[in-house]
C-alpha cells in the first residue's frame, strides 16, 4: 500500500469521524433545545395549576358562603311557617269563640 493511499485512508477515516462527531453534536443540541422547550412547557403548567388551585379555593369559599346563606334561608322560612301556623292556630281559636259567643 503507497504512502498515498494511506494518507487516503486516514483521510477519509477522519472525515467520517467529523460526520458521526457533527451527527452527535447536532443530536445532543436538539435534544437540549427540546429538553428546555419541555421545561418551559412544565413550567406554564405548574403555573395553571396554581391558579386552578387558586380559584378552587376561592369557588370552595363561596360555595360555603352560599351553603350558609341558604342555612339561614332555611331557618327563616321555618320561622315564617312557625309563625303562620301560630297565627292561623289562633285566627281559628278566635272564629271559634266568635262563633261560640254567638251561638
Amino acid at each position: 500500500m503507497s504512502e498515498n493511499e494511506i494518507f487516503s485512508r486516514a483521510l477519509n477515516q477522519l472525515e467520517n469521524n467529523a460526520i458521526r462527531n457533527a451527527e452527535k453534536d447536532l443530536a445532543i443540541k436538539t435534544t437540549a433545545k427540546e429538553s428546555v422547550h419541555q421545561t418551559d412547557l412544565i413550567a406554564q403548567l405548574v403555573e395553571k395549576s396554581k391558579l386552578a388551585e387558586k380559584e378552587a379555593g376561592e369557588a370552595k369559599g363561596i360555595a360555603l358562603e352560599s351553603q350558609r346563606i341558604a342555612n339561614v334561608s332555611n331557618n327563616i322560612a321555618f320561622a315564617a311557617i312557625l309563625v303562620s301556623t301560630i297565627f292561623s292556630i289562633i285566627t281559628i281559636i278566635v272564629a271559634v269563640s266568635i262563633g261560640i259567643g254567638n251561638g
